[in-house]
Order: structure tokens, then C-alpha cells, then sequence
């Protein structure tokens, strides 16, 4: 029979024991990330806990991987409580990585194997080492706003999956105001702009439930709102507050594309400002042009 009190048995090694003096199997186990190390896991009690003279005591086994071998943790077994939702947190994990856990109701000779339902989760990651990428300003002289976009980052384990991206942004040598935009979004949209604008951006990574931890700004990247309106590019990059923002999804491929047609877009508005008819004294229509009228 299986030693209850070992951690050096492997799940290949629990016995799966007779009916007879079994208790009844754990409700769903549910697993929720705490920190960069930890898991706190939940699981409701049998149907019949404090009926059920076999149940003694909760077995933990956990394991890297999807699905993984699982392993008991550390330490001796959790006794039943009147609670219906049990509950235990698991450390020492390691940053970043995907496990697989499990728990099991077991008595004095034994542990329920028959109806094993693990749960899958990752603990949080570190924050990336590489600043987001194609940080653009386009300034739409027509509705007067400026379009910040950038390409989404991918990360790699145990780098986080990131959770949001920040794009600081404001006047140029002014007070700077900070927007949040969730994924898939990848631009915000600053309406209201009449003078120099510059922003940037970085992506954040959850390491807490509530908290985030952040890769490094990108470059500054500048626009200014002239008659024939200019686009800069910068390569990575904030914070919140801004007078109608909104976040959209921009495909990275298009991003060189919505470039051209803004620069196109706005050079047609300056040939038609330059360009106009005017009315002479003897209420014919005469054209105005750069260098006077005809």
C-alpha cells in the first residue's frame, strides 16, 4: 500500500486501491495564480464529507508541464474542514511556467486516483526584455487627432504574457498624460491636438493579480500639426488620462500603409488650400494660385 506520509512517490506509483475504505473524489480544482512563485488552488469538498468515515485527509500534487507528472508537494496532508471550498497555496514555483495540479481525498490506506481531474495554469512572468517595436505618430489634419500605433510584442517564457500596453503622451517640454490599451488593441486615437505632440510606449506584464511590471519605454517619438504634415517612426515604448481616447487594432503590415495614405491625404488638402476660385469685380470667377490671381 501507498505510505501516505511520503513526498517521494511519483503519481505513477499511487496505487489505484479498492473501493473499500476509498473516499469519494474531490469537486472541480480550480488554480489561480499569486505571484511570480505561487499558486493558491481550490477544490470543492466530496458530496459527503463529514459522512464519509474514510476521508482523513487532502493530497496536493502538482507538476511541470501540460499535462505533467505530478508530484506531492511539500509538506504533510491537509486535513477536512466543515468548509465547502478547500483551499491551499503551493510555492516555490518556478517564474513563468506552466503546471498541471491535481488534488486527491485520502484515507489511512490510501488516496482516490479514479477520478483524477487536474487543473492547468501558469505562474507570472518576468517583465520582456525587449521594448515594443514601430511606435508611429500620424497627425489627420481633417479631425485634428493623432493616431499612436505599434506593432504588438510577442513574448517568450518565462517572460509574461503581456497584459497591456502604456503610451505616455503630451506637448512637447509639457505635462505628460498616460493611456492604457488591452490587447488585441495595438493604437489609441488623441483628438484635440493643435500643437506639437510626442509619446511612446511599453508593454506591461501582470507579476500580482494587481500589479504589473513593465518593459523599457521606447524612443520618443515627435509629430508636429504643419500645413504639409510630417511622420516620424521610432522603434519601442506609456500612463492615463486623455480627452476622448480610444484603442484600436491596426495589423503591424498596415502600419507603413497608413502612413502613406495620411502623408498622401494631407498634401491633397494643401494643393486644394493653395488652389481656390475667387471672384473678380466684374463677378466672374477667376483663379487664385500661390502667385496671385488670374
Amino acid at each position: 500500500a501507498l505510505d501516505p506520509t511520503s513526498n517521494s512517490n511519483a503519481m505513477g506509483q499511487l496505487l489505484v486501491l479498492a473501493t473499500a475504505g476509498i473516499p469519494s473524489p474531490v469537486g472541480g480544482v480550480f488554480v489561480k495564480a499569486l505571484s511570480q512563485t505561487q499558486f493558491q488552488v481550490f477544490w470543492t469538498t466530496p458530496s459527503s464529507p463529514n459522512t464519509d468515515p474514510a476521508l482523513l485527509r487532502y493530497r496536493i500534487l502538482y507538476g511541470v508541464g501540460s499535462p505533467g507528472l505530478l508530484y506531492p508537494s511539500d509538506g504533510s496532508y491537509l486535513q477536512p474542514s466543515l468548509s465547502l471550498v478547500m483551499n491551499f497555496t503551493l510555492s516555490g514555483l518556478s517564474v513563468g511556467t506552466v503546471y498541471t495540479v491535481a488534488v486527491l481525498s485520502c484515507s489511512e490506506i490510501g488516496c482516490d486516483t479514479s477520478h483524477l481531474m487536474p487543473a492547468i495554469a501558469v505562474t507570472f512572468g518576468l517583465a520582456p526584455n525587449t521594448s515594443v517595436q514601430g511606435v508611429v505618430l500620424m497627425y489627420n489634419t481633417l479631425k485634428m487627432e493623432i493616431v499612436v500605433a505599434w506593432a504588438p510584442l510577442v513574448t517568450q517564457p518565462p517572460e509574461g504574457e503581456v497584459a497591456l500596453y502604456e503610451v505616455q503622451y503630451g506637448l512637447s517640454n509639457s505635462s505628460l498624460n498616460t493611456f492604457r490599451a488591452y490587447p488585441p488593441a495595438n493604437s489609441v486615437i488623441l483628438d484635440g491636438v493643435t500643437e506639437d505632440y510626442q509619446a511612446r510606449v511599453r508593454a506591461g506584464v501582470k507579476v500580482t493579480p494587481e500589479s504589473f511590471d513593465y518593459s523599457q519605454w521606447s524612443v520618443w517619438v515627435m509629430v508636429s500639426p504643419p500645413t504639409s504634415p510630417t511622420v516620424q517612426t521610432g522603434s519601442a515604448g506609456v500612463q492615463e488620462s486623455i480627452p476622448h481616447p480610444a484603442a484600436v487594432i491596426v495589423p503591424s503590415v498596415l502600419v507603413p500603409l497608413v502612413v502613406v495614405g495620411v502623408g498622401v491625404a494631407s498634401l491633397l488638402l494643401w494643393h486644394l488650400r493653395k488652389t481656390r476660385l475667387a471672384t473678380g469685380p466684374d463677378g466672374t470667377a477667376n483663379s487664385l494660385t500661390k502667385d496671385g490671381i488670374n
